[in-house]
């Protein structure tokens, strides 16, 4: 018994000791501008994520550089598959999201897509469910490439 209390105590110490860090332990997403969303237009729902997303970036900093957003979202549902009885089996869930940028010196438009393929749920309240999560994620993956965008293009000059 204290044997193996022994071991499991200096193979905890081996494991936290070794000077293992993260990647990315000390990425915050940081940008060194203001985002300001000007203007929105689309699906509301993707685009209420998109808002929640973005309001990470809210900065109250007024010596940065101001950078205001223009966002149209098109999301679709589109049947891919059906059955031999014509009944969809698969669907698939779109989301495009055209962006304008612009600071003082720069204007940049952007097209941002998103895809996936899901199956038909039966029961209509689990699917829209599970659409609304899919609408999430979609948001979460077009303001990190926004923000690769925007680190990339901007600040570079």
């Amino acid at each position: 018994m204290k044997k193996k209390f022994l071991f499991i105590t200096i193979i905890h110490f081996l494991i936290n000791n070794c000077g293992f860090t993260p990647k990315y332990a000390g990425y915050q997403g940081r940008i060194n501008y203001e985002l300001i969303l000007n203007k929105i237009s689309g699906d509301r729902e993707l685009n209420n994520y998109i808002k929640s997303q973005l309001s990470r970036y809210k900065k109250s900093n007024t010596d940065l550089e101001i950078i205001n957003i223009e966002l149209e979202s098109i999301f679709t549902k589109e049947a891919i598959a059906k059955d031999t009885e014509g009944k969809i089996t698969k669907y698939n869930l779109k989301a495009l999201v055209n962006v304008t940028l612009r600071s003082e010196d720069q204007t940049r438009q952007l097209s941002l897509e998103e895809q996936f393929k899901i199956d038909k749920i039966e029961d209509s309240v689990e699917e829209n469910n599970y659409i609304l999560i899919v609408k999430k994620d979609f948001a979460q993956r077009i303001i990190n490439n926004l923000i690769f965008n925007i680190r990339t293009n901007f600040e570079s000059k």
